[in-house]
């Protein structure tokens, strides 16, 4: 039997570029309303303060232009032009006109470090309201790390030191802090290339800890080898905290190793304690050792007596728990380098925008306070299924969404797809954000 040629039978479509009020951010406008019960703009605009404001744009205007293009998945300043040209995305955003790629760029150059600090201030205002809607969460997490921000052009501040994936290239290497539980980023310090971890971290661990909820119980920070510093560990004894970090495996440490007690815990892992003064340090501490053996490498001869070499952690901490209860704490840390990894994949964070050190620092802060906002959007509006959704699948299912915004009897509508499948969870958010109170 013959069949018929169904490419021949397609309809001829004409293109015409004449569509108005289109827009395919149509979930934009779930997150104008979070912001406006946020109190977004006003807090931005009582904390962040230029010596003139933007022609033509208030600060926050100009600050959420950048917000926006970051939380859509724009990385470059340079294609915000696609939301200029977009009518329909200025309306729901509440944007009389896009500005342009220089105008951004222009009100990030004059990010001087007042500003930056009111930027920070601001951060730290809107995260203090979040934290009183959810009192009754015990969170008391603190997750330090730090990141490698490769450049390929003459940025200020940009240096060489350590860079494992691209050795000799200049870089940044800012330092980073989330709460383990809710995964809010607690601050953020922008650094220059070329110094150690350390550098700064406790002013940075003081400024964390500070932005943590108050409650009775004593927060466990965790953090990887960069912060074992003698200063940090006798910052955090003074201050009564929990921690456990990894500890540099130094000559001294690496010939206790082999003599210790070791108890069998999971599949080959075992783990040991001993108690060490470190050179300089003031007292003994308590440092918890796990290892596994590591895989044999193939031999054309066989061992008469085969070795059994083995991959050692070595972690200081002030726990009272059993050595493989310390080190299954510590190993959610590792939630911190996959937020890294999300904000700089997602939100651009590897791709720095100018040549100023002071103007890639405010990019820095607004790209951890765009993270905060769809993380906290996420918690307090979505239904419980898509609140640990990643922030591409948010994109995918609530934010690149094509809508038709039109006026109907002197009311606008924004006209979502028919089939749309996540409708009932979008109508959920919605009614959410009118619910929400913040505490002024």
């Amino acid at each position: 039997m013959r069949t018929r040629n169904t490419l021949r039978g397609r309809t001829k479509i004409a293109v015409s570029f004449t569509g108005k009020n289109l827009t395919h951010f149509g979930g934009a406008f779930l997150f104008r309303e979070f912001f406006k019960a946020l109190g977004v703009a006003e807090v931005l605009e009582a904390n962040v303060r230029f010596p003139r404001r933007v022609r033509h744009y208030e600060t926050s205007d100009a600050i959420f232009a950048l917000l926006y293009a970051i939380i859509v998945g724009i990385g470059r300043i340079g294609s915000t032009r696609i939301l200029r040209q977009n009518g329909a995305f200025q309306r729901l955003i509440s944007v009389r006109q896009y500005p342009t790629a220089a105008t951004l760029r222009r009100f990030l150059a004059r990010f001087h470090i007042t500003a930056s600090r009111g930027l920070v201030r601001a951060h730290d205002t809107l995260l203090r309201r979040v934290q009183g809607v959810e009192r009754g969460r015990q969170r008391r997490l603190l997750d330090l790390d730090s990141t490698v921000l490769t450049v390929y052009g003459h940025q200020q501040g940009a240096r060489i030191g350590y860079n494992p994936r691209k050795r000799g290239r200049p870089s940044y290497h800012p330092l980073v802090g989330f709460e383990g539980m809710s995964r809010d980023c607690l601050g953020g310090t922008f650094r220059r290339g070329d110094v150690h971890t350390a550098h700064g971290a406790l002013r940075f661990l003081r400024h964390c800890l500070a932005r943590l909820p108050a409650t009775s119980r004593p927060v466990l920070v965790r953090g990887d080898a960069g912060f074992y510093d003698r200063v940090i560990i006798e910052a955090l004894d003074g201050l009564g905290a929990q921690y456990a970090i990894v500890a540099k495996i130094t000559a001294p440490v690496r010939a206790r190793l082999p003599g210790l007690s070791y108890q069998r815990f999971y599949r080959g892992f075992q783990a040991a304690e001993f108690q060490y003064r470190p050179a300089r340090w003031r007292t003994e501490h308590r440092f918890v050792v796990v290892r596994k053996p590591l895989p044999e490498e193939p031999s054309s001869q066989l061992q008469l007596f085969p070795a059994a070499p083995y991959g050692y952690q070595v972690l200081v901490s002030n726990l009272r728990f059993r050595p493989e209860t310390v080190w299954r704490l510590y190993n959610g840390r590792a939630n911190a380098e996959n937020l890294i990894k999300e904000i700089k994949a997602e939100f651009h964070l590897a791709k720095i925008p100018t040549r100023s050190f002071a103007a890639n620092r405010a990019y820095f802060h607004l790209l951890l306070l765009a993270y905060n906002l769809v993380n906290w959007f996420k918690r307090l509006c979505l239904p419980p299924e898509h609140r640990n959704d990643t922030v591409r699948s948010l994109r995918t299912k609530f934010i690149v969404l094509p809508g038709r915004l039109v006026r109907i009897a002197r009311r606008q509508i924004l006209k979502l797809p028919e089939h749309y499948p996540y409708a009932q969870a979008f109508l959920y958010a919605m009614d959410r954000i009118t619910r929400l109170r913040f505490d002024a």
